[in-house]
This record gives C-alpha cells, structure tokens and sequence, in this order.
C-alpha cells in the first residue's frame, strides 16, 4: 500500500509538472499572438517553423513586417521572458533553502539590489564600456557579486555563519546598494535619457529583448540549474537546519557556497536583462512546495515550468493592458503576486508540514549573560516516538527543553508544538500540550500523592472550575496502571525519595487530553 501512495503521488507529480507545461507552451503562443497588432495563430506557427527548419516547410502568405514582429520582437521578448521567471524562481527556491527562512528570495542576501547597482552604474555613467552591449549584464554580474562577497563577510562570525547572521548581513547589504542605485540615478544627468532609461528598468522591463539576450540567459541558466541539480539530496537535508544537516554528513559550508554561488551568477544575469522584478522568487516557490511538497528534485523542476509560466503571462499583460503602449512588467509581477501570496500561505503551509512531527524545533538560539548557549539548532520529533537527549553536563540540554516548555522564552518561529508556535500558547494552552516532569522537587511542603497527580488537569478545566469526577476517575486508574494504588494519600515528599520517577509520570500523564487512556 505504501508503494502504491508513492507511485500515486509520482503519477499526481508528473500530471501536474505536465499540465503546468502545456499551460506554459500555450501562454507562450498566446503571448506572442496577441499585442498591438493581432496575429492569427497558424501564421504564428508557419513562421517559427520556418524559421526553426531554416528553410521555407510553409510557403508565406504573410507580409514581411508580420514576420519581423514575431521572430526580431515578440518571440525573443516571450523567451527571455519564461528564462527570467525560472531563473528568479529558482533563486527563490534556493534562498530559502538556505536561510531557511519561508519570505527569503533573491533579495534576501542583497544580490537583486546589488544586480541593480552594477546595472544602472553601466547604463548611467557608462563605466563598463569596455564590454560593448554586454556592459549591464557585466554590470549587473559585478554588482551581484560584490552584494554576495559583503554579506558574506558581514554575517561571518568566529569562522561560522548562520542563516540568521545571513539574513541580518543581506537586509543591511540589500539597503547600501538601493541607497548607491538611488544615488547614482539622482546625482548625474538628472532628466536625461539614460537616468530614465535605468528608473524604467529598476521597475523591470523587458523590451529591449533580442535573440542574443535569450542565447547568452539560456546558456547560464542550463549551466547553474545542471550544477544546482547534483545537490537536491543535500539541499533537502538542510532544510533540517544546518546541525542536523552535518550530523548526516553533509558539508555544510560547501553547500553553503555552491548555494550562493549559483544564486547570484543567477540573480545577476537575470537582472541585468530584465531590470528588478519582484514577487517572483517569493510566491512562485511557495505555489510549488503547496502543489508537489518539498523535495527539492521535484520541487526544482516544477518551479522552473511555473516561474516561466507566471512571468510570460505577466509580459503579456503589461503589453495589452494599455496597447499600443506597455507598463513595467516588475508592476505587473508586484500587482499579479500579491494576491496569490495568501493561497501560498507559507506560515500555513509550514505549520501543515510541520503537523507531521509533534515538536519541531527550528534555527533556535539562546544566550545566558552574552554566553551563547544554544546555537542554530534544529529537530523534529515524530508523534508517538520517544527520544531521549545525551550529552555532558552544561552541553545544554536543559537550556533546550526550558525553551521548548517555555520555562525560558524562545524566538518567534523557533519552537512549534503540534503545529503551534509555543510563544502564542498561554500557560494552559503550554501545559495541555506539554507535561513536564522536574528534575528535583520544587517543595518541602506535605502534599499528598492524589493532590500531586490531579494537578496535572488543572490545564484542562475552565477559569474556576472544580475537580470533576472524570478527573478523579483518570488519576485513580493511572495511578493504578503504574503501580501506585493504595498511596493515594501517602505524603508526596516522603514517597518521592523512593518511587520519585512513577508518581511523577502520574503527573506528566494526566496531563494529556485523551480521557480513555491517560498514558
């Protein structure tokens, strides 16, 4: 039956990667039909047939400015166009799985911004002249790579970096580079064609799309997206978090680099030829993980088909909405993303994964008088699963289950029980989720062994209600599974000496929620 669920979710994978590229292929010939001027689909065809066999399959029939509008214009512009959402898909996809972090993209690191500088530095002071027409892509490509190297060097601490220490280091990084772009725009030639020609491309916009563009996007995108491939395995683990990811071996920092690597090779040449398009890299990857879950060798792919497709359907309209004229694509992308964005629903979808395993614990750190105790750690515990934490003392085993209980208080988005973020659980909603069995006992006063275990459903009445006897019921027949019948009475303090660890799993039991079976 299992094998059965597995080849069932294949076949539900593969329907969906399939029906997501027809809609992609179809987007593209609709794209490229429709405009300024209407072109009948079959001529459309005829066209790029010939074109593509180099030699005339279908005799024209059409005038020849008809075959220029297609392939020289709108072709080129609709491919780069698919190029350029899987590439920032992909980033997005890759960004968060680094950082591990559910609203990471391609800017989380500063590499868009960074893109950005280096490109409109070239359009604008013409600084990289040397490389001809390919001086923004080279711009672009410089700028992505400074914006990585500094917040590299800014996140690194003691040797290590955390995804924290990165996504402070990228948000610094990401504002230094906006405030080099703005300043460049508005400090030369203010008012002259290329200060506009870079303030209409940092809202993105494709139109200077040419085959040349479409060849030199596809190479370095195949060439990343093959290297990004050979990790999955590895990408997979440390969505985990960075400890466990080594505990199963994985090197980390060289994962790490290749990561980012790839991400701003890819990130820059993207927004060197398309300008700065936002909501792509965030939305697109959280659609994906919804649709086919978060493995990252079916999850990379299906991104890339759906991130071409979402960006030529947002081409498409930024062309037809105000024809013969055309609007940014970046606002067309902002516009057309921010209502998916909620049926995305990363915090949701990370609580239903989360739903899987009863604790998870993700990226938690915790200091004691500027001692870092705990650093980037990370866990899941299954439902109905036992484990046990071994480790010298002061390691801080404590220190991680007082913040998983909340005796100390964790980071929002850190520690999640059922599915639940601990830190907006009250004290009762904590304890009818958790019991706690303390170390030592915490009185010298004489409480009796009954009173001690009925404790544990206080979590479970209302605001001054009274002990029922369903209550009185289930500590009595736990009691009596464990052993203790006949001590109901018995001094706690006095029995705790000698049978410490069944009286006080009495407790820890009551505390559950389900009244049949209190163990």
């Amino acid at each position: 039956m299992k094998e059965l669920n597995k080849r069932q979710k294949r076949v539900r994978h593969l329907s969906l990667f399939c029906a997501v590229f027809v809609c992609s292929v179809l987007a593209v010939g609709c794209s490229v039909s429709f405009g300024a001027v209407k072109i009948h689909p079959f001529e459309v065809f005829r066209i790029i047939m010939n074109h593509l066999s180099g030699r005339e399959i279908f005799f024209p029939t059409w005038e020849t400015n008809m075959e220029t509008i297609i392939w020289n214009i709108r072709l080129p512009r609709v491919v780069l166009a698919w190029f350029v959402g899987a590439g920032l898909s992909v980033c997005g996809v890759l960004m968060q799985a680094l950082t591990k972090n559910a609203l990471a993209d391609p800017y989380v690191l500063g590499i868009s911004s960074g893109a950005s500088a280096g490109a409109v530095c070239a359009i604008i002071t013409g600084c990289f002249h040397f490389a001809g027409g390919y001086g923004t892509m080279f711009g672009a490509i410089c700028g992505a790579a400074l914006a990585i190297v500094l917040s590299m060097a800014i996140a690194t601490y003691k040797g290590t970096v955390t995804s924290t220490q990165l996504i402070l280091a990228g948000i610094a990084t990401s504002a230094l580079f906006s405030g080099i772009t703005n300043l460049i725009i508005y400090g030369y030639h203010t008012g002259s064609d290329k200060t506009k020609t870079a303030q209409y491309w940092m809202v993105g916009s494709l139109s200077g799309a040419s085959w040349e563009k479409v060849k030199y996007v596809a190479a370095a995108f195949l060439i990343t997206v093959c290297i990004i491939l050979l990790f999955t395995r590895e990408l997979d683990m440390l969505l985990l978090g960075d400890g466990t990811a080594e505990n199963l071996g994985v090197n980390v920092t060289r994962i790490k680099m290749v990561v980012i690597i790839m991400a701003a090779v890819l990130t820059g040449i993207v927004v060197s030829v398309s300008g700065v398009i936002g909501f792509i890299g965030l939305v697109v990857p959280h659609i994906a993980r919804r649709m086919v879950g978060s493995r990252h060798t079916i999850v990379l792919p299906f991104v890339i088909v759906l991130g071409g497709l979402f960006t030529v359907l947002a081409d498409f309209l930024s062309r037809v909405i105000v024809a013969p004229e055309e609007l940014p694509i970046g606002i067309i992308a902002a516009l057309s993303g921010a209502p998916f964005f909620p049926v995305s629903d990363p915090q949701g979808k990370e609580e239903e994964h989360m739903n899987h395993s009863f604790l998870t614990v993700r990226g938690l750190d915790y200091s004691i008088d500027g001692t870092e105790i705990l650093q980037d750690v990370s866990l899941e515990v299954p439902e109905g699963t036992f484990v046990g934490l071994i480790g010298p003392n002061g390691c801080g085993k404590s220190t991680l289950l007082k913040n998983i209980y909340k005796t100390y208080r964790p980071q929002k988005d850190t520690v999640y029980i059922d599915g639940k973020d601990v830190v907006s659980l009250s004290a009762k909603e904590m304890a009818r989720q958790a019991a706690v069995v303390a170390q030592e006992n915490q009185t010298e006063f004489d409480l009796e062994v009954l009173d001690m275990v009925m404790y544990g459903r206080y979590a479970h009445r209302r605001f001054l209600e009274k002990e029922t006897e369903e209550d009185l019921a289930i500590c009595r027949r736990f009691l009596e599974e464990v052993g203790l019948k006949g001590y109901e009475n018995r001094s706690f303090f006095q029995l705790v000496r000698r049978r410490k660890t069944k009286g006080a799993h009495g407790k820890n039991a009551c505390s559950g929620e389900q009244t049949d079976s209190p163990g």
